[in-house]
C-alpha cells in the first residue's frame, strides 16, 4: 500500500541505514580467515558508525517535518524512551531508543516555525560543550566502563552514572550525537532539503563539513604545543564524542541524504525498509542476534556465520515487507507505537 505523507526518498536513505544496521551488528569487524571474511569485515570497519548517524539526521528531518505539522510528540517520545529502556536493559544493552526518546522532544520544540536561529544555536552549543564537557568530566569516559570496554555501569547501576551514560559517556551521548538530529531539522527548516532536489550544492557543502571532519586530526601531527598538549580533541573518537567525530558524521549522514534527494533514487526494497525500520531494529536482535548469543556467548562467531544470519535475515526481510505492505502503510513496530502513543495527537486513521 503507498504510504501518505511520506518521502520516499528520505525512506530509501533511512532503508540504506538499516541495512548497515544489521550487518555491523551479525558481521565482526576485525578478523577473517580468508579474503571474503577479510573483505566483510572491511566493510563492517567502513559501515560502522556511519549507519547509526544517517538514522539520527533523519530522524531530525522527520521530528522538524511533524513540527511543522503541529504533531504532539510528547507521548510518543515517553513510550518510546519506556519500550527503549526495556528493550536495553533485558534485551539488547547497547542500543540506541532511549537517546532518540530523549532527543525527540527538544529537536521538535526547537524546529517549531520562527526558530531556525534557536536550531543553529543549539548545533554550536553542542559541539562547544563537547571539549568542554571532556575537560571536567572526561575521566569518567573510561572509568564507567569495564576494563575490557564491553559493560558500562549504568546498565547494572542507577544514578548519576545513569545521566553520565545518557548524556557524555553512553553508546550515544547526548553531548555530541544530539547535534545531529539537529543539523536534520536545520535542513528541513531552512529549506536545504528542498534545495537539494534541485540543485547538488547541499551535498557538496555536506561532503566539506565530512571532509573537514576527516581532516582535522590530521592537526595533531602540526608540532604545535597547544595542539599536542590537546591532542585527543583532534581525535574522532565516538566516546567521548569529539568535534571531529561529529563534522565528520553531520556531513556524511546529510550528504548521504541529500544525493538521494538529487537523484531520486528510491528503490522499493531500500524504501520498505526505510518504513519499518524500527520494527528491524527490534526483530534482527530479538530473534537472529539473540539466536546467535544461544549458539555463542562470547559473541565470538566467525564472520561467515554472521554474513550468512545478515543475508538469511534480508531475505526473510525482503519476503516479509513485500507482503505487509501490500495491505498496510506503516510496520508492524510502528503501527504498534502508534496504536500505544497516538499519532498527530489524535486518533488513528486507517
Amino acid at each position: 500500500m503507498k504510504p501518505e505523507g511520506r518521502i520516499e526518498t528520505l525512506d530509501a536513505a533511512r532503508g540504506l541505514a538499516v541495512i548497515g544496521m544489521v550487518w555491523t551488528h551479525f558481521v565482526a569487524t576485525e578478523g577473517g580467515r580468508n579474503v571474503f571474511e577479510r573483505a566483510a569485515a572491511w566493510a563492517a570497519r567502513a559501515v560502522y558508525g556511519h549507519e547509526a548517524a544517517l538514522f539520527f539526521v533523519l530522524a531530525g528531518m522527520s521530528w522538524a517535518m511533524q513540527s511543522a505539522r503541529g504533531d504532539r510528540v510528547g507521548r510518543r517520545a515517553l513510550v518510546l524512551g519506556a519500550f527503549g529502556f526495556a528493550f536495553g536493559r533485558w534485551v539488547w544493552p547497547t542500543e540506541v531508543l532511549v537517546p532518540l526518546a530523549l532527543s525527540m522532544p527538544i529537536v521538535v520544540c526547537l524546529a517549531r516555525p520562527g526558530r531556525g536561529a534557536a536550531l543553529l544555536a543549539a548545533v554550536v552549543g553542542i559541539l562547544v560543550a563537547m571539549p568542554v564537557a571532556d575537560v571536567f568530566f572526561g575521566e569518567y569516559a573510561w572509568s564507567d566502563w569495564s576494563d575490557d570496554g564491553t559493560e558500562h555501569l549504568a546498565e547494572s547501576t542507577l544514578g548519576w552514572v545513569t545521566l553520565r551514560y545518557y548524556l557524555l559517556t553512553g553508546n550515544y551521548p547526548l553531548i555530541g550525537w544530539l547535534a545531529l538530529p539537529l543539523c536534520g531539522a536545520i535542513a528541513v527548516r531552512w529549506g536545504v532539503v528542498t534545495a537539494a532536489r534541485r540543485t547538488v550544492w547541499p551535498a557538496a557543502v555536506a561532503c566539506g563539513v565530512a571532509a573537514v571532519g576527516y581532516a582535522l586530526p590530521l592537526a595533531a601531527d602540526t608540532g604545535v604545543a597547544w595542539v599536542d598538549e590537546h591532542a585527543h580533541w583532534f581525535a574522532a573518537t565516538w566516546v567521548p564524542t569529539t568535534i571531529p567525530f561529529a563534522l565528520r558524521e553531520i556531513g556524511s549522514a546529510l550528504g548521504i541524504v541529500f544525493l538521494f534527494l538529487r537523484t531520486g533514487f528510491v528503490p522499493v526494497v531500500l524504501a520498505r525498509h526505510g518504513r519499518a525500520s524500527l520494527t528491524h531494529y527490534v526483530a534482527h536482535i530479538a530473534i537472529v542476534f539473540t539466536a546467535l548469543r544461544a549458539c555463542w556467548p562470547d559473541e565470538d562467531w566467525s564472520v561467515t556465520v554472521g554474513v550468512a544470519a545478515f543475508l538469511g535475515y534480508w531475505l526473510f526481510a525482503h519476503w516479509f515487507q513485500a507482503r505487509w505492505f501490500a495491505r498496510r502503510r506503516r510496520g508492524p513496530v510502528e503501527a504498534s507505537w502508534d496504536r500505544v502513543a497516538g499519532r498527530d495527537g489524535g486518533p488513528q486513521r486507517s
